[in-house]
């Protein structure tokens, strides 16, 4: 059952369904998915996230307590994700309906639109965080996505629908990062995540332990005098998505020295520690992030 989740065909298949099903229907056959999938114990996948969620709760892994706070997730993933099939079924009607996008961001957005220098977006995997995404699509607003290294299974089909989206998904290297300088300098927005691990990161406190996380964005803000800011989405109680802005940051108001990169990366990880305390069993993040 996992490894169908993480292949091609399950968003393929999510993608199909959202053409026919409703909301209610759609989130019943998550909710059945995760019910069983959160049963499979023995799954790497599953045990990886049991551990993050165990740093983030505070417990060991093995705590019995876990197990309601795993299926949470597991529920909240899977309805995440088919809020996002159905949006690129039904598009903006869809988003303007089930979105809250707080006036902070969206003026934000806004500002940048007329702007002329460049715009590091980024955040963590909580909630529908595809959703921003969208919307920046919606409004004609071209991005560049470094997205993870080495895409695999439903890694290149959610990459093929951003791209629809008027997304470029470039995987990480040193060619993307490079485009990805010219993009800022000339102005233009790049979108990436900070809350997976990254062995060519910087040593960060993430939780109150040790982590690698990534440092790329802070150095590609710094080299073109770009802004950073950071975005979150989570769900409402009501079931819409809600984007918001906790935090940005120009690095002109920054303090020079060597540890600048590192400093700012660790400010902008604790931003989105402390979203995911406010919202544990929204945190999807399916690999390690602490060594151990």
């Amino acid at each position: 059952m996992v490894s169908f989740m993480k292949s091609r065909t399950a968003p393929r298949l999510g993608l199909f369904l959202g053409r026919f099903v409703s909301r209610p229907q759609a989130h019943r056959m998550a909710d059945f998915l995760a019910n069983r999938v959160s049963g499979m114990k023995s799954s790497p996948v599953i045990q990886d996230l049991r551990r993050n969620l165990a740093v983030v709760h505070g417990c060991p892994a093995e705590s019995r307590g876990l197990d309601a706070e795993l299926q949470k997730t597991l529920r909240n993933a899977g309805r995440s994700f088919a809020d996002w099939y159905l949006a690129v079924s039904r598009g903006s009607d869809f988003i303007l309906k089930h979105c809250l996008i707080d006036r902070q961001w969206d003026d934000w957005i806004r500002r940048f639109d007329a702007a002329d220098r460049g715009t590091v977006v980024v955040g963590g995997h909580l909630g529908g965080y595809n959703i921003p995404m969208m919307i920046l699509g919606l409004r004609r607003i071209p991005v560049q996505i470094l997205s993870t290294a080495d895409p695999r299974g439903s890694y290149l089909v959610d990459n093929e629908v951003r791209h629809r989206f008027g997304a470029e998904i470039t995987p990480v290297s040193g060619r993307s990062l490079r485009r990805a300088l010219k993009r800022l300098q000339k102005g233009g927005l790049v979108i990436t995540a900070v809350d997976r691990a990254d062995g060519n990161g910087e040593e960060l406190v993430f939780f109150g332990r040790k982590a690698r996380l990534p440092s790329g964005h802070v150095r590609l803000a710094l080299r073109t005098d770009s802004r950073i800011l950071v975005t979150m989405c989570h769900r409402l109680p009501d079931g819409r998505h809600r984007v918001a802005a906790p935090y940005v940051l120009d690095p002109r108001d920054t303090a020079g020295g060597e540890g600048r990169v590192r400093d700012i990366a660790q400010n902008i990880v604790f931003v989105v520690e402390q979203f995911i305390r406010k919202h544990p069993d929204e945190w999807y993040m399916f690999h390690p992030v602490w060594p151990g």
